[in-house]
């Protein structure tokens, strides 16, 4: 098992010290899991807990972002369409 130190984390997930010492107080839950050793104030990382909480951030085949209102230029060529299906529809009848 390898551990880590802050330093050593901080290289790995390329974050200032700073802010690892930050989000410790400030928002544990961004970190993976930590400890401290009996008798000892140095934080410390499970080598394995990091790379499995670095996979856990990757987000594998995500859907594509829903956009919201649809642009001008695409409401204008969706009313086109639409004025053109209703022309055909007229003239078949």
């Amino acid at each position: 098992m390898q551990i880590l130190t802050i330093e050593e984390l901080s290289v790995k997930i390329h974050k200032a010290k700073a802010s690892i010492y930050s989000d410790l107080i400030r928002n544990p839950s961004s970190l993976p899991p930590h400890f401290k050793l009996p008798k000892s104030r140095r934080i410390l990382f499970r080598s394995a807990d990091v790379d499995s909480w670095i996979e856990s951030l990757i987000v594998k085949h995500a859907e594509p972002k829903k956009r919201g209102r649809p642009t001008k230029l695409a409401q204008i060529q969706n009313r086109a369409k639409s004025e053109a299906a209703q022309k055909a529809e007229a003239s078949h009848v």
